[in-house]
């Protein structure tokens, strides 16, 4: 199933709380803080498009939206998987 826009908000941010975890470990990676960086910023634009689409039903809108969620769950799924595989590892 396919996350609404708002449980989607809240898992990128769930998904950012984690990965700072691993920025105060790796103050020197770059590309873990621009990832973080983007990640909060399209969770907050998330957030404006909840307001958006609400107001609108144009179709075209919603197969777009419902492709970037699908695609973001995805990603979000990903990043939880490498939590898990991380604790194993510091464990």
């Amino acid at each position: 199933m396919i996350l609404s826009l708002p449980q989607a908000v809240q898992d990128a941010e769930d998904v950012v709380s984690g990965l700072q975890i691993f920025e105060d470990h790796i103050p020197e990676d770059l590309e873990l803080h621009l990832s973080v960086r983007d990640l909060v910023t399209l969770s907050q634009r998330l957030r404006s498009l909840n307001s958006e689409v609400a107001l609108r039903s144009d179709q075209r809108l919603n197969g777009d939206v419902y492709l970037l969620l699908s695609s973001l769950q995805h990603t979000l799924r990903r990043v939880r998987d490498m939590f898990g595989e991380t604790r194993h590892v510091i464990e």
